[in-house]
């Protein structure tokens, strides 16, 4: 089962000033999980890892750094999208 996003280490995340919409939410996600560090030394993918994302945090690491970037992006599950929107709306962001 995945879990919620709630660490702010995990980064800043851009959305919208009309409404708390995810701007580039998912091509930035896949960046930071998939492209950011080396292989066994990605934070941000060791922290999608602790929120219950273990399989999905590898598939996008893989497929970003093979090059599929859009894949990558495509990788990031809605529902972590929607419970990241839902801590930002919480915290009043």
């Amino acid at each position: 089962m995945s879990g919620q996003p709630h660490d702010e280490r995990a980064g800043t995340v851009p959305v919208t000033a009309s409404g708390y919409r995810m701007v580039r939410a998912r091509p930035n996600t896949a960046l930071y999980v998939g492209g950011m560090g080396a292989i066994d030394k990605n934070f941000y993918n060791q922290i999608f890892r602790q929120y219950g994302y273990e399989a999905d945090a590898e598939r996008i690491q893989q497929l970003f750094l093979s090059g599929r970037k859009s894949e990558a992006e495509a990788a990031i599950l809605q529902s972590y999208l929607d419970a990241l929107d839902n801590l930002l709306v919480k915290a009043g962001l």
